[in-house]
């Protein structure tokens, strides 16, 4: 069985459906301050509102780039490049970040640090603070992951984080001030996380490219379903037994 991605189509798809969540919370936003029935679609494509028709695209599309990531440690591991780790270890907090944008984990946090720090004396979202020293220690861990990999797949991975994070805490700082200052139903609160938001799941479209990319052969990545004779004989099955596994060209 034979899969043929390419990357630029993959992430046209997404942006599209990006810029289509971006028309209808657009909408509602307009819809809300021009005082017309809000209620009635609003909430469902709101990106300020959790558990809605955003915030189940987003845990989607981070858990697709965690999914790649796994399998280019497959990859790796298949290769012997000694990088199957560093790849694994992406995976896992991707797919972590997909569970916390499922089930609101940072918005419980910032509940439970706001028990022990006033955020209208500092900010408003007090969650970025264990997150940004997590993105800080991460950077740190992989710079040297990072140095090892294609120029073309740095710059990827660069572009996306740089979009993510300066979202998801630079324009999140921002937005909780707007929102200390001028409350959260206020126009400069609503356009602040609209940026925000759009900032991440763009990010997150880059950051899905730039995996594709990665081992694409020319303007496709092929993925093949096939026979590893080598695996099936260190696991100690027979050499003609049939055992299917994740193979790449």
């Amino acid at each position: 069985m034979t899969f043929l991605l390419s990357p630029k189509t993959v992430a046209l798809r997404f942006f599209a459906v990006v810029v289509l969540l971006m028309i209808c919370h657009g909408t509602g936003l307009y819809v809300y301050f021009t005082g017309g029935n809000y209620d009635l679609v609003g909430p469902y494509f709101d990106l300020d509102t959790e558990g809605n028709v955003p915030t189940f695209y987003s845990a989607i599309a981070i858990m697709v780039s965690a999914v790649l990531l796994y399998l280019h440690g497959a990859e790796s591991r298949r290769r012997k490049d000694g990088q199957h780790r560093r790849w694994y270890g992406l995976a896992s907090i991707m797919f972590f970040l997909s569970f916390d944008e499922a089930v609101l984990l940072h918005e419980n946090m910032t509940d439970i640090i706001g028990q022990f720090i006033n955020p209208a004396r500092l900010f408003y979202m007090l969650w970025v603070l264990p997150y940004g020293v997590a993105t800080l220690a991460l950077l740190l861990v992989y710079f040297g992951f990072l140095r090892s990999l294609p120029k073309r797949t740095t710059l990827g991975f660069v572009a996306a984080g740089a979009i993510f994070v300066g979202g998801a805490i630079g324009v999140e700082l921002f937005s909780g001030h707007q929102a200390v200052l001028h409350g959260t139903l206020s126009i400069q609160y609503s356009l602040a996380y609209t940026l925000e938001e759009f900032m991440e799941m763009t990010g997150i479209v880059v950051f899905i490219y730039a995996l594709l990319a990665h081992r694409a052969q020319g303007d496709v990545w092929t993925i093949k379903i096939a026979r590893d004779p080598d695996l099936i004989q260190r696991r100690g099955r027979p050499l003609g037994e049939r055992k299917e596994v994740l193979k790449f060209p």
